[in-house]
């Protein structure tokens, strides 16, 4: 590397001291040294600078930094920063050997689906051109999961905007929560819902940013896209069964997560805490398609 700077010294760097401090260095330089190795195997026709890959490494693994590094999916990584680079043998490749893979999940998603080819360059446009200053969205792909299949996730969803006839969603009122609403008045109910319904929103919102990648993309192509089960797990290529857990422990996360920040933030005593999420548990999909709609315009 540039400088004698060792891989180590650049993940470090990018990563923060604190963040690294207690790691095992020697551990560490192997884990790094597999991650570009398989980079530069996968894809030898790119040339990437190692700092810059490292660099993206680090960034990708975030909080849990080094700990993280084994999880990352490396040579999809390696292909998605040269991407973001525009590097045009990077792009190349991705051209020749990434999007063919999206058509060919899209026409076994629908065989009838006759606007691939569009989507194939909507989502290209969509992926790798961003104004002066920003980076193409590719940069986005955490490396959690195959670039294939995040990529997948995002071409089934232009297709269902595409067949929906490109109509674009009417944006909802600014309000994280949906509204409450019970059949019963209850003025008690009524007064904590008022007053803290700021916190309550601020507290979901939280809990969904918490939610990995794909526990994000499962309920936006089940909830806002209507995708059953099978075909998330056709998507996928897991079993309906496993879709249908994962959306259940995402409900239940989120709600967990939301009561367990109103907890720390408000005085509320059990049964008023209970009250209110009962109130969200009734109206969480409606909650969920709001924020997921507000992310998707």
């Amino acid at each position: 590397m540039s400088g004698q700077q060792t891989l180590v010294e650049a993940f470090v760097a990018r990563l923060g001291v604190s963040a690294a401090a207690g790691l095992d260095l020697r551990s560490l330089d192997e884990a790094l040294c597999a991650q570009l190795k398989s980079g530069r195997e996968a894809w030898p026709e790119v040339s990437l600078p190692d700092a810059v890959f490292i660099g993206h490494l680090a960034d990708r693994a975030g909080a849990e930094g080094a700990r993280s590094l084994g999880t990352l999916h490396g040579a999809d990584l390696y292909l998605a920063c040269a991407c973001a680079r525009l590097d045009p043998r990077a792009l190349r490749a991705f051209d020749e050997k990434v999007l063919p893979a999206v058509s060919h999940a899209l026409r076994k998603w629908d065989p009838s689906f006759g606007l691939v080819d569009e989507v194939e360059q909507t989502l290209r446009q969509r992926l790798l051109v961003a104004p002066a200053g920003f980076a193409p969205k590719i940069a986005d792909y955490s490396g959690r999961g195959p670039l294939t299949k995040w990529l997948r996730a995002a071409a089934i969803r232009t297709a269902i905007s595409m067949r929906r006839g490109g109509k674009k969603e009417v944006a909802l009122e600014d309000e994280a929560i949906a509204d409450w609403s019970t059949p019963l008045s209850d003025p008690e109910l009524d007064f904590i819902k008022g007053r803290y319904r700021a916190e309550f929103g601020d507290a979901f919102r939280a809990a969904m940013a918490s939610l990995t990648s794909q526990e994000r993309n499962v309920l936006r192509l089940h909830l806002l896209d209507g995708l059953n089960i099978e075909q998330i797990g056709n998507l996928y290529g897991t079993h309906r069964s496993t879709v249908a857990r994962w959306i259940a422990r995402s409900r239940e996360g989120l709600l967990e997560e939301t009561r367990r920040r109103l907890g720390e933030k408000l005085s509320l005593g059990r049964a008023e805490l209970e009250s209110l999420m009962g109130l969200l548990r009734s109206q969480l999909d409606v909650s969920i398609n709001r924020l997921l709609k507000k992310d998707k315009d």
